[in-house]
């Protein structure tokens, strides 16, 4: 039986633990079991051993993951999350497994490297600017221009990623990133932050793998975010309705950020806008979609990403064929502006009555305090449909919010 390791498996690495186990591997999962990286034991009976280990000290995981292989060879080491992407591919090159190349990994975590490698290739990004201090705020904010984008460089769930329109309003949202005291992952936010120009435009996100160095691509998925000055990520359509120009547009863009940043394996989720120019990245990572994206793409077009992933890195070959006729599925996340708390949610018999419906989630239980909906954090339910055609899915994801009520 082969060895796969997740490191701190946390959203939709979440599913990599069973679809280990139905594959028949021994699952180790690498967990610091603290703070909030504390893994459900619902999730956890599939694994086949747990290391408990501070997953944010890189070199000791590292150690313990070389020491391991010695005792029980290990077949793949995988992360379990966007933030110990570049810690899985240290350790696969330390102990000779597939992995991304150690020279381009910190360009598929750190928004700024990523920019700047791909601005070296002749790949069209937004203008930019790393800022690591509020005296440089004022001259980042002239180069780059108004509206800009201030966004946290290492983060993700669009955690204080806001539109600026004026240096006041950039300033606003320069200190709250610095004062808040968030911690995810073990991860604290820091000072240091990208600040780029805003592109208007429609959001998409392209979701696929690349296996023996042939990318597939799998969905186009369309983006539905909150008003701005925030881009939090309220639904998600697979797959989007695009023009067959404007699709081409896209994969080929996307083809050259994947082929520029050297993702070799696995999979990968890019996130775009399509501009007057054309498509222009806001960020790529190499590992699933969060959001349930997977479990969506499951449902539109029958493509099991987690076990693509495990497959990829063990260095597998096998052959996937999108179907001809494809559903469409998507994902309406409830956020709401004013409330503060609420104890029942009325309306929920007649969301599970309307065709289609797969499924309802609670985020945030009753009696919780919401967060303002500037981030994930501020999402209080979802709710993900199926349907046949792209306005049936439309209209059944705008009916969430009609339906269904927080007292």
């Amino acid at each position: 039986m082969k060895n796969i390791v997740l490191i701190e498996p946390s959203s939709s690495g979440i599913g990599l633990i069973k679809q280990g186990y139905d594959l028949g591997f021994n699952v180790i999962v690498f967990t610091y079991n603290g703070d909030d990286r504390v893994i459900a034991q619902d999730f956890l009976k599939f694994a086949g051993r747990v290391v408990e280990i501070d997953t944010n000290k890189r070199q000791a995981v590292i150690d313990e993951a070389i020491r391991l292989h010695k005792s029980s060879p290990i077949s793949a080491v995988l992360p379990g999350f966007e933030y110990y992407v570049p810690l899985a591919a240290h350790i696969s090159h330390q102990l000779g497994l597939p992995g991304l190349p150690l020279e381009s990994v910190n360009a598929l975590r750190y928004k700024n490297i990523m920019r700047k490698s791909l601005e070296a290739q002749g790949i069209r990004v937004p203008k930019n600017m790393v800022i690591k201090n509020s005296s440089e705020l004022v001259n980042a904010g002239k180069y780059v221009g108004f509206p800009c984008v201030l966004k946290p460089i290492d983060l993700s769930g669009s955690m204080h990623v806001s539109k600026a329109e004026n240096i006041s309003e950039l300033e606003v949202a320069y200190d709250l990133l610095c004062t808040d005291t968030f911690v995810d992952l073990g991860h604290f936010l820091n000072s240091t932050v990208l600040l780029e120009e805003y592109i208007a435009g429609d959001e998409f996100s392209v979701e696929g793998y690349v296996q023996n160095g042939i990318i597939h691509f799998v969905s186009l998925t369309e983006k539905i975010l909150t008003p701005e000055p925030y881009f939090v990520e309220i639904g998600h359509i697979v797959q989007a309705e695009l023009p067959d120009n404007i699709s081409r547009e896209i994969l080929n863009y996307t083809e050259s950020v994947i082929k520029a940043l050297q993702v070799n394996l696995g999979p990968f989720h890019c996130e775009l806008r399509v501009a007057k120019k054309g498509p222009i990245l806001m960020e790529i990572a190499a590992r699933l979609p969060g959001d349930k994206i997977c479990d969506l793409i499951f449902s539109a077009c029958g493509v099991n990403l987690y076990e693509v992933m495990i497959k990829t890195y063990l260095g597998e070959h096998f052959l996937l064929q999108l179907p001809q006729t494809r559903k469409f599925a998507g994902i309406c996340f409830v956020i709401s502006h004013t409330l503060e708390k609420y104890q029942r949610i009325d309306g929920l018999e007649i969301l599970q009555n309307i065709s289609g419906f797969q499924e309802f989630g609670v985020l945030i239980p009753p009696g919780d305090i919401i967060p303002k909906p500037i981030s994930f954090r501020g999402r209080i339910a979802y709710a993900i449909f199926l349907a046949d055609s792209y306005h049936a899915i439309k209209a059944k994801l705008d009916k969430v919010n009609q339906v269904l009520r927080f007292q």
